[in-house]
């Protein structure tokens, strides 16, 4: 068509104001050995299936937000030279599932991100994916909850101790590993048959 291209919305993290953050941070603190980016909504997944607002919305607060997040935050480490840059992201992401897989294709672009930046900043600045499973908070208030829920304390400790760790992947909790190499695994008409996999 003739129509000119869209203009590129403005993310609604401001990226001026994150760097005035990152910058302030560093000069109150001498530095950033830490920097842990807990980011991100659910939203209502069947409200994106008919609507490209939220759709949109969902795709900005968990990808396009974030990233303008981590801009600031990985060339301020990589400048000073050290440190760990932890991210929550989510096991939702490792196998669209129809209860929130808005959700989990826009964690799984951050995940993707995240392994060219711990690729690009490594070794002197370790990146750190948190693939977090399903955590008893606030944000899952309104979800039947199952066996392998976990309570914020315990998610909590998994991350702590992540971040103690090497670069790379981790699961929190660390059950997710296992449970998730699986699911992967599982052929796609088997997935959908699977009412805890494929279901709402």
């Amino acid at each position: 068509t003739d129509e000119p291209p869209p203009r590129a919305r403005r993310p609604s993290v401001r990226p001026a104001v994150v760097c005035a953050l990152v910058d302030a941070a560093q000069a109150a603190l001498g530095g950033l050995d830490i920097v842990l980016v807990a980011h991100g909504v659910l939203g209502d997944q069947r409200a994106t299936e008919h609507d490209f607002a939220a759709a949109d919305a969902i795709l900005r607060a968990n990808f396009n937000d974030t990233v303008a997040l981590l801009i600031p935050l990985a060339n301020a480490l990589a400048a000073q030279g050290f440190g760990t840059l932890g991210v929550i992201t989510s096991v939702a992401a490792d196998r669209g599932r129809p209860r929130n897989y808005t959700y989990g294709a826009a964690k799984g672009a951050l995940n993707t991100y995240l392994e060219g930046l711990r690729t690009r900043l490594g070794p002197a600045v370790r990146v750190v994916t948190l693939k977090v499973g399903p955590t008893d908070t606030p944000m899952t208030a309104d979800h039947g909850k199952h066996a392998l829920f976990a309570s914020a304390d315990a998610v909590a400790r998994g991350v702590v101790s992540a971040l103690d760790g090497p670069a790379g992947v981790r699961y929190v909790p660390a059950r997710w590993r296992p449970i998730m190499a699986i699911v992967r695994c599982v052929p796609d008409a088997l997935f959908r048959r699977v009412r805890f996999l494929g279901g709402r």
